[in-house]
């Protein structure tokens, strides 16, 4: 479903500015051939699916890594926002692409393993795992990194990395062993993140929407009706990519023994109105319970 206006649509459609990869080289948070491989992509961004089509056919794990690199050493918002868009736009293009990320995980993970074997101290070691991918864990961070933030960025970055997560979390087949077990600790980590924006949302939103439907004057509601569109963006993909999870056996198993479902029966889940509707009429009945008693 489509729930954008064409104005709000050109809002969270556009592409951030491409980040100086350069800078970030420079500063060692990325190597140059990472540097190099993200400049060459930002070009594919702005030009057809047919060169990124070959782009990932030519060098799909080499990219997978450099993007994976990059949301693991970079904390500037508007870099991951980048990070993110372009990442999105990808697996939502093609979800195979997701495959390239997966075999950049393992290849990384055997390759620190080998490096670590043959190092001679436990400093060096130490060195060596500092290159080790941490799987989803850099985009898991920022599901609590923007809970309860009401701007637009960071409404953008919640709504873009859950989007990818649905896409990544759900298509990890290939994934055995220690690699699995690891995965299945982060898509687990991803249920309870969901299950808890998505019984806050199912709370809050339906108030909110209903106020701003009130309050607007049609001159100052604009930014505020973007806000709120992107909440709702976000709960979208919250559910999405809880659908997803639960798919798996695994990941069910957990949803059921952490007692999940309660969680999904609350009142809040079950029927998210707004407390304006719930509470006034529950009050009356009671008041007219107890006059009728006394008389």
């Amino acid at each position: 479903m489509d729930v954008w206006g064409e104005d709000e649509r050109a809002v969270v459609s556009e592409q951030p500015d491409v980040p100086s990869w350069k800078l970030y080289h420079k500063g060692g948070m990325i190597s140059s051939r990472h540097e190099q491989i993200l400049r060459d992509f930002g070009d594919n961004m702005v030009s057809s699916r047919g060169d990124r089509d070959t782009s990932f056919r030519h060098q799909g794990v080499l990219i997978a890594e450099a993007f994976l690199a990059g949301l693991k050493s970079i904390n500037i918002p508007e870099s991951l926002w980048y990070l993110l868009y372009a990442l999105d736009e990808v697996l939502t293009e093609d979800e195979g692409r997701a495959i390239y990320f997966h075999r950049a995980m393992l290849e990384n993970a055997r390759a620190i393993e080998q490096a670590a074997a043959t190092a001679a101290t436990k400093e060096d070691r130490e060195e060596i795992s500092r290159d080790r991918f941490e799987y989803y864990k850099p985009l898991l961070r920022l599901i609590p990194g923007t809970e309860n933030e009401d701007d637009i960025p960071s409404l953008h970055m919640r709504w873009r990395v859950l989007s990818v997560l649905r896409v990544l979390l759900s298509t990890s087949s290939e994934f055995q062993g220690e690699a699995k077990v690891r995965v299945l600790e982060q898509q687990q980590q991803c249920i309870r993140e969901v299950l808890q924006s998505m019984a806050r949302d199912a709370r809050e939103l339906p108030d909110d929407l209903m106020r701003e439907e009130a309050e607007s004057d049609g001159s100052t509601g604009g930014a505020r009706r973007l806000i709120l569109v992107m909440r709702v963006r976000a709960l979208q993909a919250s559910l999405e990519l809880f659908q997803r999870l639960v798919n798996d056996s695994a990941c069910r198993s957990y949803f059921i023994e952490s007692r999940g479902v309660e969680l999904m029966i609350t009142p809040s889940l079950l029927c998210p109105k707004p407390t304006i509707f719930l509470d006034a009429p529950v009050d009356v009945q009671v008041k007219s319970t107890r006059s009728g008693s006394g008389q």
